[in-house]
């Protein structure tokens, strides 16, 4: 397999990875290849799940049980760029909080890579600036352009953020 759905399984399993050795570091590019393979056959062994190397039904609840226990778990005092791991809720229009503060500050530091980006302000409320500007990293990056923030999209905005970190 291929495509968004794949990434979407890759993210997770990177960040689970991060913080368990026992994982093997999964490249996010979108292919189901031998290294997503492994890295999906080592967490159903840590976890009890039979080692098939498929993401059926009962190995993605429990990556997504794992990804949210983790991410519940960081403090950004702890671990430095815990931040840029996806907070594990979908950001939509309207929303408020500090997960959108943070988005917001990346999409800042996104457009010093990439000035076509919509600019856009830290308020902590998901507007209509925030919502052009995801649009806009959704369109670049191949994933469907929806203005909701889901771990892809957050991962395309921290990954131009760094580039402008990078750059600078």
């Amino acid at each position: 397999d291929t495509g968004v759905q794949v990434r979407l399984i890759q993210y997770y399993l990177a960040v689970i990875s991060y913080f368990d050795n026992e994982i093997p570091q999964v490249v996010i590019d979108g292919n189901f290849d031998g290294n997503t393979v492994a890295g999906v056959r080592a967490f159903q062994r840590k976890y009890g799940l039979p080692e098939t190397g498929v993401v059926d039904r009962q190995t993605w609840n429990v990556i997504t049980r794992i990804y949210n226990s983790i991410v519940q778990g960081i403090s950004p005092e702890i671990i430095p760029g815990a931040d840029e791991i996806y907070p594990g809720r979908f950001l939509s229009l309207g929303m408020e909080g500090e997960d959108i503060r943070t988005l917001q500050r990346f999409l800042q530091e996104a457009r010093s890579a990439d000035p076509s980006i919509p600019a856009v302000e830290t308020t902590g409320t998901f507007d209509q600036a925030t919502d052009a500007a995801v649009r806009y990293i959704q369109a670049q990056n191949g994933l469907p352009v929806n203005g909701i923030v889901g771990p892809l999209t957050w991962d395309a905005v921290v990954r131009l953020a760094r580039q402008s970190r990078t750059a600078g």
